[in-house]
Formats: structure tokens, C-alpha cells, sequence
């Protein structure tokens, strides 16, 4: 546990060092390039941990609605990557953001008798804001298969798709304050697996949140810090 503490206070040391140096460089080119709502080379910064599952991603706003999105998901039997980029959409107002993209998923199985490989995924983040309501989440598909059975031999044909479905949420917020529901779906072990629970956030600066997951059915408490540019509120 002492370890795993102070792992976890190094990826937060990183995610607001980095997240300082891109808002220094935001801040140089504020003046001459712009977006809408989604300022360019302003990430998006999010780690959360628990000591049986790490997911962390970043996403950067490059060129007017194109965005770089990479990802991280670990636990005891598998690293994976997914790294790619995104374009955003804005429907209803621009109170619905959808952004569909394309990545290249990577990883390697812990476990010896499991089998990932590199492979193209289709990606879809999307996310709901209005007044107090707000809903996002994630999710990521392979387009060619990317797994072995458990237990296969070397030779033997990749036969399943990798999936997975996280950071889902439904939230209510007030001031600092946003609490809800959150939900997952992870495919790319040999069993599916689905967890769902409490979602808890809170503003530390207009910049900076802390966010905290208690997840069933098997008890599960992660928690972390979010990035990101300032939230307009209607």
C-alpha cells in the first residue's frame, strides 16, 4: 500500500506539472489561436487509481475541432494504450458533445496464456451539459480481432474483439460540488466484466477537480485528479 501511495502522489505530481507547462503555452498563443469553447494545445488531463485498476488520459485540441487522445487502462493482467485523435461535434444547442475518432490500441498481457496485440479501434467520447445536468463517457472498440482464448497456443488465430467502456457517468452538479452514478464495461479479458457505483467530484480551482469512484460489485474505491479548461455554464 505504502508503494502504491506513493505512486499515486507521483502521477498527480506529473499530471499538474504537465498540465502547468500547457497552460504557460496556452497562455502565449491565447491572442492568435483559438477555438470555440475547446482552446488549442489546452489538454484535458485525468488520472484515477485504485490499487486493482489505473486508467489516465490526455486530449489536446490541435486544430480547429481536431484533438490527439491518448489512453492508459491497467490492472494485474494487462497494460493497454490506445493512442489517436478525435474530432468534435456539437448537436442540440452545443449542449451535446460527441467525438468520434480513430486510435491504434497496444498493450501487453500480464498473465502468459493471454494474447493482445496492436490492432486499429474505433472510438466514440461523448458527453451532455445542461444547467445542472452533466453525463460523459467513453468507449473503444477494436476493428480487427486482437485477443487470444485464454490458454490458446502461439499459432493459434486471433479470435475476439478488445471493448471497453469507461468514465461513464450521470451527474448533478451544484457549485463546487457534482455527484452521480458512473458505470464500465471492460472487454478484453476472457471474461466481460461490468461495474457500476458512486461518482463523486469537486472543484478545487477552475481548472482542477478531485475525482472519487466507489464501484460494485466487487468494493472498489479509486479517486484522482481532472484537468481541464474552464466549464461555462449556462
Amino acid at each position: 500500500m505504502p508503494r502504491f501511495i506513493a505512486k499515486t502522489i507521483l502521477v498527480a505530481f506529473f499530471l499538474l506539472r504537465s498540465a502547468a507547462w500547457a497552460q504557460e503555452s496556452h497562455a502565449e498563443k491565447h491572442d492568435s489561436v483559438e477555438t470555440e469553447d475547446r482552446p488549442l494545445y489546452f489538454p484535458e488531463i485525468e488520472g484515477v487509481f485504485s490499487s486493482q485498476f489505473r486508467t489516465a488520459f490526455i486530449d489536446v485540441p490541435v486544430w480547429k475541432r481536431l484533438a490527439i487522445d491518448g489512453r492508459y487502462y491497467g490492472d494485474d493482467e494487462a497494460n493497454i494504450g490506445l493512442l489517436g485523435a478525435n474530432w468534435g461535434l456539437k448537436l442540440w444547442r452545443q449542449h451535446i458533445e460527441l467525438f468520434p475518432g480513430l486510435s491504434v490500441t497496444f498493450g501487453s498481457a500480464l498473465s502468459a496464456d493471454q494474447g493482445l496485440r496492436t490492432a486499429p479501434a474505433a472510438t466514440l467520447h461523448w458527453g451532455v451539459r445542461k444547467n445542472w445536468f452533466h453525463a460523459d463517457g467513453y468507449s473503444a472498440i477494436s476493428l480487427i480481432p486482437s485477443q487470444r482464448p485464454r490458454h490458446a497456443h502461439e499459432d493459434e488465430a486471433y479470435t475476439k474483439y478488445a471493448y471497453l467502456s469507461d468514465g461513464n457517468h450521470i451527474s448533478a452538479n451544484w457549485k463546487r460540488l457534482e455527484d452521480g452514478f458512473g458505470w464500465e464495461h471492460i472487454a478484453v479479458r476472457e471474461d466481460q466484466e461490468w461495474k457500476s457505483g458512486g461518482r463523486f467530484s469537486i472543484a478545487l480551482t477552475k481548472h482542477l477537480n478531485f475525482v472519487a469512484f466507489i464501484l460494485a460489485p466487487h468494493p472498489e474505491f479509486r479517486c484522482g485528479l481532472s484537468f481541464h479548461p474552464p466549464i461555462e455554464k449556462d
